[in-house]
Formats: structure tokens, sequence, C-alpha cells
């Protein structure tokens, strides 16, 4: 039965389904042992069941043989998904005792697949098939390291994800240079720049996303940056006063009478466009 249910599970309708498949060899082998004993060895001589054995045995090695070679050629032609620089590794260890597992980490796609096992924080992108929809978030982080800050994928993946901390190292460069000065730097060492995006970035982005009628995501407002993005105190029309509590709890700051994350998407009831 071990063996007829991992076989259904295996073609499940959801991207992990491969992972299923381990454990699969342990009753594998047990049927096989079975039934060699039971089965084939009877049917040969003691001296020619000794020659079977061992070639089966032999067989058996080949494919833990080429996990080890594959591995030592990687180790020796210094495959960069196999190493990291030391600056990289000083970096995910200040990661590690500075910030918080829950907060994202937004980092090339190369540099992703380390970031969480070194330093334990949340990637965007991170690996093709344990990240969630991998295919999309890679092409928005490649598109992000592209274009620099204030473009396109950089203001989608400020609306979408809210990244905590750029990391900007030897491999981030390695897709070009683009404008980061104006961030603030809470970490560096010779290769390496460790940048908050928790107020400047999202503030500076949310303000260009639309020219004349900026967009402002209610999750990321605070009163600071409701203040920055709006001085006086004009919102599309309406009366908006100085916030002294979180735009959570208001009744309604969107554009449209609403707050989308209070409300679950829903109007608010008695709202009357912005507080």
């Amino acid at each position: 039965s071990w063996v007829i249910v991992n076989g259904f599970l295996l073609y499940a309708p959801f991207s992990l389904q491969r992972r299923l498949v381990m454990g699969l060899h342990i009753p594998l082998c047990i049927l096989a042992s079975i039934a060699l004993s039971r089965c084939v060895l009877p049917m040969f001589s003691p001296v020619r069941r000794t020659l079977v054995l061992g070639a089966l045995i032999a067989l058996t090695m080949l494919s833990n043989l080429f996990v080890l070679v594959a591995s030592m050629a990687g180790a020796a032609q210094h495959d960069p998904r196999l190493y990291l620089y030391r600056d990289e590794v000083e970096a995910m260890i200040w990661l590690r005792e500075n910030t918080r597992p829950g907060d994202i980490v937004l980092a090339s796609p190369e540099t992703g697949l380390f970031i969480p096992a070194w330093a334990g924080n949340r990637v965007l992108y991170g690996h093709p098939f344990e990240t969630i929809q991998a295919k999309e978030k890679k092409a928005l982080v490649e598109a992000f390291f592209r274009e620099g800050i204030g473009g396109q994928a950089g203001r989608e993946i400020v609306r979408l994800y809210r990244p905590a901390y750029l990391f900007y190292g030897p491999r981030e460069r390695e897709w070009g240079e683009f404008g980061h000065e104006r961030l603030p730097v809470v970490y560096q060492n010779g290769s390496v720049t460790i940048m908050d995006l928790r107020a400047s970035l999202q503030s500076s982005l949310l303000q260009q996303d639309r020219p004349g009628r900026p967009f402002v995501d209610p999750r990321w407002c605070s009163a600071a940056i409701w203040a920055s993005c709006y001085p006086q105190g004009n919102y599309s029309g309406r009366h908006v006063q100085r916030l002294k509590s979180p735009l959570m709890d208001l009744p309604s700051v969107h554009r449209r009478g609403r707050n989308p994350v209070r409300e679950g998407g829903q109007p608010a009831k008695g709202s009357k466009g912005a507080v």
C-alpha cells in the first residue's frame, strides 16, 4: 500500500509533487529484496548466485557515484551556485543577527538561493521549485535589477511584496549599476551593501507611480509617508487631516473611499471619502 499510495501522490496536481518521491526507495528496496531472494536467486547455482549479487550491487552504485562526481566537478570548477564570497557570508550573518526572520530581503536570483539558509530571512525569489509563482517572481526581480530603482518592476515589488532590505553584492552588480545611493545603508563591507527599504523606497516609489496622481497603497502608508506624499493635505479633491494613527485603523483612506486592507477589499460602511 505504501508504494501504491506514493505512486498516486506523485501525480498530484501541485508543483511540489516531486518531493513525495523521497522515501519511496525504502518500500521498493524491501519488495525488490523479497523478490530477489525468493524468485530470482533460487534459479542460479551458488557460484552464479554470487556473481549475480555482485553485478546487482555494482549497478546500484552507479547513481551514487554520479552524484559524487557531479558535486566534485562543480567544486573544482568553482561553480558560483556552490560558493559564497566571504563578504556575502559576513553580510548574511549580519542579517541573521540584526533582522527578523519575516523580513523580506530583495536580492538577485543567484543570491536569493542562499539567504534563507544562511540568514534565515525570506526572499522574493530563491528557488525555481520551492518559490511560489517562481517564474513570475524571478522575471520581476531580474527586471528590477535591470531597470534600477524607480522602474516599473520596483514599484510593483513594493506594492505587492513590501521588501524590508535590499542586498547589493557582487552577484547583483553583474546585472549592472543602478542608482541606490539615496537609500539608507544599514550594513556595508568590502563588496556588499545592505540598504533599508522600509520607508524611503516605498515613499519615493509610491510618489512616482502616476504623474500628477500618485498611487498610495494603504498597507504601506504611515503618517510620515502620507504627509510627504500630500504635504498640503489635499488628496483627490478631498480634505485630508494630518494622521495620528496607523492607516489600518482609519475608516477610509483609499482614493475611492475605502480601506482595502481593513475591509478586505469592500467599501467601508458609512464612508464619505478620505478622513
